[in-house]
């Protein structure tokens, strides 16, 4: 894969930034931006089973195929969302103050970005 770092840069720009990432279905770490303490690697291999999960359920409740998760803590927001449906994962996680709108309009955008670098290989 091709896929560089800076595809990733622009969510440094939101605020509440603390780290973005690009993991496989299998919960390997692809892409990696991190500007935090967090374990990137572990919360990764995690949130792929949450989207696994909330993909199951949104299936069987019959909401609909599942696009985006959002997970508050007490220390921070886990945003996560299919860059490539059923293979790549987009996340980041911001502060408890950050701009979660803008997140994920960038989020979806860099998704679409992801999408066309991978299917134009």
């Amino acid at each position: 894969m091709a896929l560089k770092e800076e595809i990733l840069n622009p969510l440094q720009e939101i605020a509440g930034f603390l780290a973005s990432a690009l993991f496989s279905i299998n919960g390997e770490t692809i892409l990696l931006n991190n500007a935090s303490k967090f374990d990137l690697a572990s919360i990764g291999a995690h949130t792929v089973n949450l989207i696994i999960s909330a993909l199951k359920a949104t299936k069987e409740s019959g909401l609909g195929k599942l696009k985006q998760i959002e997970v508050q803590t007490d220390l921070g927001i886990l945003l996560a969302r299919w860059a490539v449906d059923d293979k790549y994962i987009l996340g980041m996680i911001l502060e408890l103050q950050g701009n979660v709108a803008l997140a994920k309009l960038e989020l979806e955008k860099i998704s679409q970005q992801i999408k066309k670098e991978i299917q134009g290989q």
